[in-house]
C-alpha cells in the first residue's frame, strides 16, 4: 500500500519552499528601478519595473530652463505619476 499521508508531507514541503522563494523574488522584483537623469542635469526621474513613475528631482540646472520650463516638467512627472503603471510616453 502506497504511503499517501508521506506523499502529501513531501509535496507540502516542496510547496512552502516553492512558495518562500516566489516571495523572496517578489520582494527583489519591488526593489528595482531605474533613475535617469537628462544630459543637462534638469531633472532626473526614477521608474520602477512596472513603469511607474516613483521619483522626480530637479537639479541645479534647472533654474536655466525657468519657472515655465519646470512647471512643464512638474506636470509631466505627475500626469505620469498618476497614470500609475500604465506605459506611454509622456510630453
Amino acid at each position: 500500500m502506497a504511503d499517501h499521508e508521506g506523499r502529501m508531507r513531501d509535496f507540502e514541503q516542496r510547496m512552502a519552499t516553492m512558495r518562500s522563494r516566489a516571495d523572496d523574488m517578489q520582494e527583489k522584483i519591488a526593489e528595482v528601478s531605474v533613475r535617469v537623469e537628462s544630459e543637462e542635469g534638469e531633472v532626473a526621474v526614477t521608474v520602477s519595473v512596472g513603469g511607474a513613475l516613483t521619483g522626480t528631482e530637479f537639479g541645479p540646472e534647472a533654474r536655466r530652463v525657468g519657472r515655465q520650463g519646470v512647471g512643464r516638467l512638474d506636470r509631466a512627472g505627475r500626469t505620469a505619476r498618476s497614470r500609475g503603471g500604465q506605459r506611454g510616453r509622456v510630453v
